[in-house]
């Protein structure tokens, strides 16, 4: 699988594997989407090179290469994780020319609102590394080609190679996929002929790593015929097949033989010859042309520049471009330009086999796409969902390497499971970072982060918060994601935690993520992670009840409104940064000058006049939790220091005050 930002050379080094001519090569346009190229090399025995293999040539006993040309814009990133694989060998192709810091021009990589938005030509290296390392083995192994040398003065492979080794200092795992015997050079002169060519060494090298007896696999006998079977009906412009005609074809009449079948399938589907999952409405149909079914989905995301004089509705093809919805109709039109070839059967079952990919949702006049949806969750959304009093904890699933495409199949998955829906505005309850589902008359949000995907729920009506439902929704997702990571390699997982003290479930913050097999006891404990530095008390109640069914106490009420009399008790929390605090608490300079003016020599008044006009400012939202969220922004945000052991006396004090008075 050749591999590779947007601009790389990926297609030229593959013509260039062709020995293609010069001309030719000046003529290769970027590859949109993925070109799967299926037995075009053959392995010379006599040589240890790669000899092109014309189409129409016998392939009996030849020892054969296909090679998955992947596109480098981010849309098809979508498509492309669908095809990783532990049973393929990767070229990672490297511009030379770019230095790994240098950002990657959003329009050339077409990544303007999306995840990938000012990613740098390193992170691209890394997301293709990590992806591998996802995906595979550990040691599956990934051969380094730098291009454009003849842009790149005084570079050659051994000075890539150690570049790479420094910028993976922080990622050392990923070492284990490289080599510096695997790491090759290509480059023009200004006459058009090559630099000192290591294409010869490249290809011993592709092909002694195909001749590794990793790749060996023993297959019956029989199976022989169906890669004549699937050849032939390709040569036929056949798209799908049933699993039965498949069968009567390789079989014949010898019924007894037809349960094999479905074992030959699942071969041809791990080593990305076809598409089939043998579960419900899709396991009798099979799609056996790859690149057919990447190019239904390429010529749905298309740029919108090659499309925009094909269409009628400008503003249907402006909204599916913004937020990934996408018409029924727009959808038809869409193949119909691109003179796509699907009757309505085909068109059902594609439409199927995207969805159990999670590339598209299904709707009865209307899909979403997640991958085109470029929609941020911004401020004022952010300040909605956290004006909502009755919440749980952030439940926190994290990644060592979450490829965000495992995101957008989360949020598929749920929409076609029975319990989970849209809010009426479905529109503006997907966004390209977090969405939002009813469960059950609860609001439930999913967020992606770089490392994480994040839970919470919330209860915007009166009603508590069932911890039957939030039981439910765990159970929900941690099934889902573990059916979609479920081909990850076997030591990849996610780790279970919360956010010990933010609670901001579309934020990341990697400074309070706590696992919870380190949440334990009764009561209170020290957060594990801030024993030192902003020491906090824990509350497993208030972390855990909703998730575990084993925690009985409910959690402590940290929305109760502060009095007057509460707020004495943090009078000693802000010391010598108090207007940085203050304007967190939504002061504004002037009414800071006039406070520090009222009382010239105490500052214990203007701390309690600070905390008094927050409170008169935030009315029946002047709660603990609220105070206490504010209190973190300002350190997170500004320079200021908050004295934590005040603030959790206080915590501690004003609690038991409430408690005493209930009982």
């Amino acid at each position: 699988m050749i591999v590779g930002c947007v601009g790389a050379g990926k297609s030229t080094l593959l013509k260039r594997l062709q020995k293609r001519s010069l001309d030719e090569l000046k003529q290769i346009q970027s590859t949109v989407g993925l070109e799967v190229h299926e037995d075009i090399f053959e392995i010379a025995p006599e040589s240890d090179c790669l000899k092109d293999l014309p189409v129409d040539t016998d392939k009996e006993g030849k020892q054969l290469l296909s090679i998955l040309d992947f596109g480098g814009q981010c849309a098809y990133y979508a498509c492309h994780q669908v095809y990783l694989s532990r049973r393929a060998l990767y070229l990672l192709v490297i511009n030379m020319s770019k230095r790994f810091d240098e950002k990657v021009d959003p329009l050339l990589c077409e990544q303007e609102g999306t995840m990938f938005t000012d990613w740098s030509y390193g992170e691209y290296m890394l997301f293709w590394l990590k992806s591998v390392h996802t995906y595979c083995d550990n040691d599956a192994p990934v051969i380094i080609v730098g291009t454009h040398l003849d842009q790149a003065v005084g570079q050659n492979s051994n000075i890539l190679f150690n570049s790479i080794l420094d910028y993976l200092q922080f990622d050392k795992h990923l070492k284990t996929h490289l080599d510096r015997n695997r790491c090759f050079v290509l480059g023009f002169k200004s006459d058009g002929s090559p630099f000192q060519d290591t294409l010869t060494n490249l290809e011993k090298c592709m092909v002694s790593i195909a001749k590794q007896d990793r790749w060996k696999e023993t297959i019956p006998t029989d199976w022989a015929l169906s890669e004549v079977v699937l050849r032939e009906l390709r040569g036929q412009r056949k798209r799908m097949a049933s699993v039965t005609e498949l069968s009567i074809r390789c079989f014949g009449g010898n019924e007894e033989k037809y349960t094999q079948i479905r074992d030959i399938l699942k071969f041809y589907h791990d080593i990305g010859v076809i598409l089939h999952f043998d579960e419900g409405s899709l396991a009798e149909t099979v799609i056996i042309d790859i690149q057919w079914f990447v190019d239904s989905f390429k010529n749905i995301i298309t740029d919108p520049n090659h499309i925009r004089d094909n269409i009628d509705n400008h503003s249907d093809w402006r909204d599916f471009n913004e937020n990934g919805h996408i018409q029924d109709i727009l959808l038809t039109k869409l193949w119909g330009s691109q003179k796509f070839e699907i009757n309505l059967r085909d068109k059902n079952d594609l439409l199927h086999y995207m969805e159990r990919l999670g590339l598209i949702f299904i709707g009865p006049q209307a899909h979403y796409i997640p991958c085109m949806n470029k929609r941020s969750f911004a401020t004022q959304q952010q300040n909605d969902l956290q004006s909502i009093q009755n919440k749980t904890s952030v439940m926190v699933f994290r990644f060592p390497f979450l490829p965000y495409f495992i995101y957008f199949r989360l949020i598929v998955a749920c929409l076609t499971s029975r319990e989970w829906r849209f809010p009426r505005d479905e529109r503006l309850s997907l966004y390209k970072n977090l969405a939002c589902f009813v469960y059950k008359n609860h609001t439930v949000a999913l967020a992606v982060n770089e490392y994480s995907i994040q839970l919470q729920v919330f209860q915007r009506q009166k009603d508590p918060i069932s911890k039957t439902v939030t039981l439910e929704i765990r159970d929900d997702i941690e099934r889902l994601l573990n059916d979609l990571t479920c081909n990850f390699h076997k030591k990849i997982t996610y780790t279970v935690g919360f956010q010990c003290s933010k609670q901001e479930v579309f934020r990341e913050h990697d400074d309070c993520f706590v696992e919870e097999t380190k949440i334990h006891g009764k009561g209170k404990q020290t957060c594990p992670i801030h024993e030192a530095e902003n020491h906090h008390i824990l509350r497993k109640s208030n972390l855990l009840y909703y998730w575990n069914k084993d925690v009985r106490d409910g959690p402590t009420n940290l929305s109760v409104v502060l009095s007057e009399s509460d707020l004495l008790k943090f009078n000693k929390m802000i010391g010598s940064d108090m207007e940085l605090i203050a304007t967190c608490l939504g002061l504004s300079e002037v009414e800071m000058d006039r406070l520090k003016m009222e009382n010239p020599t105490s500052m214990s008044n203007v701390v309690q006049k600070i905390l008094l006009t927050w409170k008169r400012k935030r009315g029946p939202t002047a709660t603990l939790e609220n105070l206490e969220k504010s209190l973190q922004d300002a350190e997170r945000d500004t320079t200021a220091s908050v004295d934590w052991s005040v603030i959790n006396r206080a915590k501690e004090d004003i609690l038991k005050e409430r408690n005493e008075l209930m009982q």
